[in-house]
């Protein structure tokens, strides 16, 4: 088919079967977020489409439970369930669909589960922050693999978990004694963890610490002979970033560790081989600024991120094998790094008012510069294509090079002419105190607009196609938006916001997505606020 005549794009769309299939495809891999009312409704179309390769997700709540048993009759297939039933309505055995694979509780829920609610074809479970029931013995299946609790439960959980689980995520507040399964590869500890993780499960790969305890991790230590034996041996990623314990000598960490995080406290002096060989991805703390000597960072090192005040020269410390670096920014820091060929992303803070100066290597692809920085004409390569720009202290016009195709300036509501955005930008996330048309060039597919500004008719380009506004516009007219635009998304109104949204305003088969507030219009759409997109309703993000 000539890509230049839309004709035979009309016959292909006026074929039924080509049709489906075309919609078929938009949507794999996509996920689709109905209510029961409205799958009742729509069946004919799920039929035409394999609803086994699609990722549905079902919202029921008290009001809606019975048009599910409707659904669950008629063999309606569906991979995942957000649960927001109050306590006033009683849980049954049988009322999760045996096609569910993912379960996921809303904010409110709070109600015991008794045993075998769910089936063994559950395999991952989310609990929300607020859910604080004990969890008996045979409720959660014997083939799941991944939960997540919430910040609040402390209830005991030794002898609930499954034999087979993977994947263990603990909240902030859980402090009570657990016998972790062996099966566990991904294990995430919270604040209020304490004592040692005993028996280490010999499969652990990941390992996430936000723990005051320091003793949670000492069976990670040399005193267990973790070189000879299982324990921590498989252990590869370990994030203490959070973690509120700190050490002054990391030589006890797994000598097969590839990735690792340091709490953000860490400010200790590195020795030489106190970091595994086998690290790839080094994070030191957020306050670091303790001299490192050469030879102390390990060869292999690709991913290295510095404290925001590490001021110390450089000079021979960085392994020449480095793709991806953060760092503070000073003149000797520039003057190091155009010798390292293989940096493709570069991040650069800075605490004080600091010109950029020519510091930034020719290789960089992406590019994160954070902090009162003045960022001139010419500093910012020409391969850079990735740019991110956060609270600098100035931008000279011009200063934004034509390669860059994804660009984030958070900073202020700015005037929009005092920074030009280039074409050939993709996606553009900025805070423009007024839009006028012509501002945006018409490349930008990919719109996300951080403040409460006004908004001149044909501001927002024919080529967007996802538009984020992260408050109601001054002008709230709705015609302003592109008849192009097929996603809209509404962020941070207000939960008891006086502006609300009328669908009939909004452009014909748009997609609609309310986050956090906007209370007023969610309501203001029927069968759980959504809006039809090509026959499927898609909802706001479920709390």
């Amino acid at each position: 088919m000539d890509s230049n005549n839309n004709n035979g794009f009309l016959r292909i769309w006026k074929n039924k079967v080509l049709r489906n299939m075309i919609r078929q495809h938009n949507l794999l891999g996509q996920k689709i977020k109905i209510t029961p009312a409205y799958a009742i409704k729509n069946l004919n179309h799920f039929k035409t489409i394999s609803c086994d390769l699609l990722n549905i997700i079902l919202y029921i709540d008290n009001d809606n439970v019975d048009d599910y048993e409707t659904l669950k009759k008629k063999g309606f297939i569906h991979k995942g369930l957000h649960i927001d039933i109050a306590k006033k309505h009683i849980l049954t055995n049988d009322l999760i669909y045996k096609t569910v694979k993912r379960v996921k509780f809303s904010s409110k829920f709070n109600s015991d589960l008794p045993a075998g609610f769910f089936p063994n074809t559950v395999e991952r479970i989310y609990f929300n922050d607020m859910y604080l029931c004990p969890i008996k013995k045979g409720v959660l299946p014997a083939g799941l693999l991944e939960v997540r609790f919430g910040d609040s439960y402390n209830s005991s959980l030794n002898g609930i978990l499954p034999s087979k689980l993977e994947t263990l995520i603990l909240g902030q507040y859980y402090r009570l004694p657990l016998t972790m399964p062996q099966s566990l590869t991904h294990l995430e500890i919270g604040l209020r963890f304490g004592g040692r993780i005993e028996p280490m499960p010999p499969k652990l790969r990941v390992l996430k610490s936000r723990s005051m305890d320091g003793e949670c991790l000492s069976m990670l230590g040399k005193s267990t002979n973790i070189h000879a034996g299982n324990v921590g041996f498989n252990l590869q990623v370990l994030d203490l970033e959070s973690a509120r314990v700190l050490c002054d000598d990391y030589r006890w960490l797994p000598r097969g560790l590839v990735k690792l995080k340091l709490p953000k406290g860490f400010n200790s002096v590195i020795h030489p081989d106190e970091f595994p060989d086998s690290l790839v991805s080094l994070s030191l703390g957020q306050v670091f600024n303790t001299r490192i000597e050469p030879g102390c960072l390990p060869n292999a090192l690709q991913t290295l991120k510095l404290g925001h005040y590490y001021g110390h020269s450089l000079k021979g410390v960085l392994p020449m094998t480095l793709t991806k670096l953060h760092l503070s920014l000073s003149f000797d820091h520039g003057n190091t790094l155009w010798k390292y060929k293989h940096l493709k992303i570069l991040g650069i803070y800075s605490i004080n008012q600091f010109p950029l100066g020519h510091v930034i290597p020719k290789t960089i692809q992406k590019l994160v510069l954070d902090g009162p920085i003045d960022v001139a004409k010419g500093q910012i390569p020409a391969n850079v294509q990735v740019l991110k720009i956060i609270k600098p202290n100035s931008i000279q016009d011009g200063a934004i090079p034509p390669s860059v195709r994804v660009l984030e300036l958070l900073a202020q509501p700015m005037e929009t002419s005092a920074v030009t955005i280039p074409k050939g930008i993709r996606k553009l996330t900025f805070a423009p105190m007024f839009l006028r048309a012509q501002d945006i060039p018409d490349t930008v597919q990919h719109l996300t607009i951080l403040s409460k500004c006004d908004y001149e008719l044909g501001s927002i380009p024919v080529s967007v196609k996802t538009l984020i506004l992260h408050h109601n516009p001054n002008n709230s007219e709705y015609g302003l938006i592109s008849p192009n635009v097929k996603r809209l998304i509404m962020v941070k109104e207000g939960l008891y916001s006086s502006n609300f949204i009328d669908p009939l305003s909004l452009p014909k088969d748009i997609s609609f997505d309310a986050h956090f507030g906007y209370y007023q219009a969610r309501l203001s759409f029927p069968e759980f606020k959504t809006i039809k997109k090509d026959g499927v309703l898609m909802t706001n993000k479920l709390k």
